[in-house]
């Protein structure tokens, strides 16, 4: 997410944030609209090194698509990208390298376009270090191909990856589209309704990226079930459904069974949260 002058700036990472830790997405909108309003962590170490791995994967994956097409081109102006992409896609050029792409309010640069002659389409092809495709990897994909639907009007058949294994591999476009679109749409809602005041819960399913100390710190102040070791999201699910919020409140709960959690794993986590509060 960035500021413009008129108003947010978003790109399909923003969406991919939201699916992994909609705690994390109202986090990046909250420092945006108040710098330093929640805290971000700084690990410049193991940010440089996955920085460089990445870039030797994008590296590779030039390689193998100049290897295998006869025309590749690469912005050659980050100042003029949009306006060249653009000339590019219109010019049918067979391999685009980190074009940029708008639509609507978002705004973001593709690893890889590829131009399809059999469908007179370009296909987004994405350099990912993983060896295994995972969900957030086919939502950003879609979402590149959504913001294509600006220069060519229609939904190409297949999403590419180059995996970190030097692997490439596909998939159809139509199983996962919808889901994105629905997903943005869900995301931007959100977005509108965000406050400072009113701070969602981080929940323990969520991949917290640069938020997770900000996610602990939550838990510790809220006295939150989360802080229970070794308690799986579905019981601190329906722990709190039957009005258990704190560890607290497991610690000094009295019943020997709720409904769909055994007696052997509550009595389990009712000794584990009364050793944490007596321990503190």
């Amino acid at each position: 997410m960035k500021l413009n002058e008129q108003g947010i700036e978003f790109s399909i990472s923003d969406v991919i944030r939201y699916f992994r830790s909609p705690y994390s997405s109202w986090a990046t909108w909250a420092n945006l609209q108040k710098p330093g309003y929640i805290f971000v962590e700084n690990d410049m170490v193991q940010n440089s090194s996955l920085l460089l791995r990445s870039e030797e994967n994008e590296d590779s994956a030039k390689r193998y698509l100049i290897n295998n097409h006869d025309e590749v081109k690469t912005i050659s102006n980050p100042l003029n990208a949009l306006h060249e992409s653009q000339e590019y896609i219109e010019k049918n050029i067979e391999v685009i390298v980190q074009p940029t792409l708008k639509r609507d309010n978002f705004i973001g640069r593709a690893d890889f376009l590829i131009f399809n002659k059999e469908q007179s389409l370009y296909e987004v092809m994405d350099a990912k270090l993983a060896k295994q495709i995972k969900s957030e990897f086919l939502l950003q994909v879609c979402g590149y191909t959504w913001m294509l639907e600006t220069y060519q009007n229609k939904i190409p058949k297949y999403g590419w990856f180059f995996l970190g294994n030097e692997e490439v591999e596909t998939f159809r476009i139509n199983e996962f589209y919808r889901f994105f679109i629905d997903l943005k749409e869900e995301f931007l809602d959100q977005v509108n309704n965000y406050s400072l005041d009113n701070q969602p819960k981080p929940r323990k399913s969520e991949v917290f990226e640069e938020y997770s100390d900000a996610a602990n710190l939550y838990w510790k102040e809220n006295q939150s079930l989360e802080l229970i070791a070794d308690i799986s999201s579905r019981q601190i699910d329906l722990l709190e459904k039957e009005n258990y919020k704190t560890i607290d409140d497991v610690a000094s709960m009295t019943e020997n069974s709720l409904s769909k959690i055994s007696t052997a794993s509550l009595d389990k986590l009712k000794r584990q949260a009364f050793a944490q509060v007596n321990s503190t």
